[in-house]
């Protein structure tokens, strides 16, 4: 989230290769799709929740960095639609954050109830 601001208050022109990237080539999602999320916490219920947020935090950022390239600064819809696209990516990003919390705490209780205390 911090390349999207970075990325759309230069009006596209920073930070473009970082918000361009999709929500399967992002770090989160090589984690998710392949990587130790796949294989650790795929059985857990938030896990199967992740996709959408994830990609919802995706998509309001590249429309926002698209939209930034239009004249905010004097066109009000143009700044509305940034300020929209930018606050919902806020969200959808926070429910990720929730829901790998919930993964973290779903798999810390399952080992506990085993008595597996390693990860």
């Amino acid at each position: 989230m911090q390349n999207a601001h970075v990325a759309v208050e230069s009006g596209g022109r920073e930070r473009v290769e970082e918000t361009s990237v999709t929500a399967r080539t992002c770090r989160l999602g090589q984690w998710y799709y392949e990587g130790d999320g796949a294989r650790v916490f795929s059985g857990t219920p938030a896990y199967r929740s992740l996709e959408r947020p994830h990609h919802a935090v995706h998509d309001g950022v590249q429309r926002a960095v698209e939209a930034s390239r239009g004249d905010w600064l004097h066109d009000e819809a143009v700044f509305t639609r940034i300020v929209d696209e930018m606050r919902a990516a806020e969200a959808a990003s926070s429910e990720v954050i929730r829901l790998i919390g919930e993964m973290i705490e779903h798999k810390r209780v399952e080992q506990g109830r085993n008595g597996n205390t390693r990860h």
